[in-house]
């Protein structure tokens, strides 16, 4: 028998999960990247026909889809528990080809992981403000220190230029999609999956390269409609408002003026007139 493993909470960043005993004993392969930390007993991770022994201050991460695995405690099956950190593969620029499952990383080769892994699980299960940037941060130092330790030293990002191609094009796709609905009603979530990408990914990416929120993007595009329509129609404010996308026309006046620093009719009067 196996399974697999979807991102079972997609409205967060990084996902910190506690377990133990026999709760992995089934072989099952992931949907996300795992990173695992033994924090007490012995097991063995069986991934194929390999029997990877653990012990306490263990890590190790499961990153390629295809691989299927286990983990079975050794001696008493209450004294064996791990924290596990999962996240969507398209969160962090890292090439996890150089990663292998099979590969164990011990608490001598990363010093600070347990302090680092009990941290992004205080922040995790505490949720103050802003946990979610730094369980993001946290968790790509993390890796950092785990790809460092690659014997190969090519533990490197994906090419920079390739990578900039491609957030490019998440936010072409982004903006696309909420120029060809911006009259209609747009949830984050919505142009997230337009871009396949997950909702605080996406924002993440927006607001980086764009220097705005994706909420604050749409309101902006509106209100530009909405000049447009000022000035080249007679159409009264309330079917504008309406038009491109608004449907409380008392919070249509107060964005505009917000952007435009103008009530709608002040600028049709004065642009139309210089017009």
């Amino acid at each position: 028998m196996s399974y697999n493993l979807k991102m079972f909470d997609s409205k967060v960043n990084v996902v910190a999960v506690k377990s133990g005993g026999y709760d992995s004993i089934v072989q099952h392969s992931h949907e996300f990247v795992e990173l695992v930390y033994v924090v007490g007993g012995e097991a063995e991770n069986d991934i194929g026909s390999k029997h990877i022994r653990l012990k306490e201050g263990d890590i190790f991460v499961i990153a390629d889809r295809n691989v299927m695995h286990s983990i079975r405690p050794i001696g008493e099956a209450e004294s064996f528990s791990i924290i596990n950190i999962i996240f969507p593969h398209d969160f962090y620029q890292f090439d996890y080809k150089l990663l292998s499952p099979d590969t164990v990383y011990t608490k001598e080769q990363i010093p600070d992981g347990k302090e680092l892994i009990y941290k992004i699980v205080e922040e995790y299960e505490n949720k103050r403000w802003q946990y979610e940037d730094m369980t993001y941060s946290l968790t790509k130092i993390l890796l950092t220190k785990i790809f460092r330790i690659l014997p190969t030293r090519k533990a490197k990002r994906v090419d920079g230029a390739t990578a900039k191609k491609q957030i490019d094009t998440y936010i072409e796709t982004a903006e696309n999609y909420i120029k060809q609905n911006f009259d209609k009603t747009i949830k984050v979530d919505d142009v997230a999956k337009a871009c396949g990408l997950n909702t605080q990914y996406l924002q993440r990416l927006f607001k980086r390269e764009r220097d705005t929120s994706i909420i604050s993007f749409v309101v902006k595009y509106r209100i530009e409609q909405a000049c447009r329509y000022l000035l080249n129609t007679d159409y009264p404010v309330s079917t504008i408002a309406e038009l491109v996308g608004f449907d409380d026309l008392k919070y249509f006046h107060v964005k505009f003026k917000d952007v435009v620093n103008e009530t709608p009719s002040q600028y049709k009067i004065k642009h139309k007139e210089e017009k």
